[in-house]
């Protein structure tokens, strides 16, 4: 164990619907597989992190096992049962790593921002030691990233209107000065994300450009 984690939250697309509004116009089973591709390719950058320990976070075991198979990263299993929103989960996330779990400082990410890096990561890491909070705002008003340093602020995600234009804003207020903004990054929701982003995707993402490529393919042949 080292003083520093980086966690990864998603849900296992083989859980629940994932990527929706792809999923409306390209069919659900094109969205599974383009989010599995995605949770591939970042879990691939993030391995990349040397003296840090990286974790999926999840509720069941279940998950944990089909993440470790598909990923070979493991998770830390939270017991999510009862909560409501991301505040609590968010609260109960970071509250035992900065808390029983002794960490210094801890990220999350979700796993469908692409062009985020390991990079971004160190960096996060080096700005905790400033800044008792980093956030990664993305272009809709959300965010990608949170840092935060021990000790865990218990403040830090009350009252956050979680998916919608202001999640970031939210979070600035909370952190009443104390925080750090990262590069603004899109996050991967619609076709047209895809369409607009898929020229940088070579360069940056293994396994979704195989994706993307084989799935362009299929349609050709059709």
């Amino acid at each position: 164990m080292t003083s520093e984690v980086l966690v990864l939250f998603s849900k296992h697309p083989n859980r629940q619907k994932v990527k929706t509004r792809i999923g409306e116009r390209m069919g659900a089973e094109f969205a599974k597989r383009l989010s599995l591709a995605s949770i591939k390719d970042i879990v691939e950058e993030m391995k990349k992190l040397k003296g840090k320990d990286v974790y999926f976070v999840v509720d069941t075991d279940e998950e944990r096992q089909m993440f470790r198979e598909d990923t070979g990263l493991d998770s830390l299993v939270f017991d999510f049962n009862g909560f409501k929103g991301f505040s609590e989960k968010f609260n109960k996330v970071f509250g035992e790593l900065l808390g029983t779990r002794g960490y210094k400082k801890a990220v999350l990410i979700p796993t469908d921002i692409l062009f985020l890096n390991s990079k971004d990561a160190y960096l996060t890491f080096r700005i905790l030691s400033n800044f008792g909070c980093v956030f990664g705002p993305e272009e809709n008003g959300g965010v990608y990233l949170i840092g935060l340093r021990a000790p865990f602020p218990q403040h830090i995600f009350r009252e956050v209107r979680w998916s919608t234009e202001y999640s970031f804003l939210d979070l600035l207020r909370n952190s009443n000065g104390d925080s750090y903004t990262l590069r603004v990054l899109r996050d991967l929701n619609t076709p047209e994300d895809v369409l607009d982003l898929a020229p940088r995707i070579p360069y940056n993402y293994r396994n979704l450009t195989k994706f993307l490529s084989e799935e362009l393919s299929s349609q050709l042949l059709k």
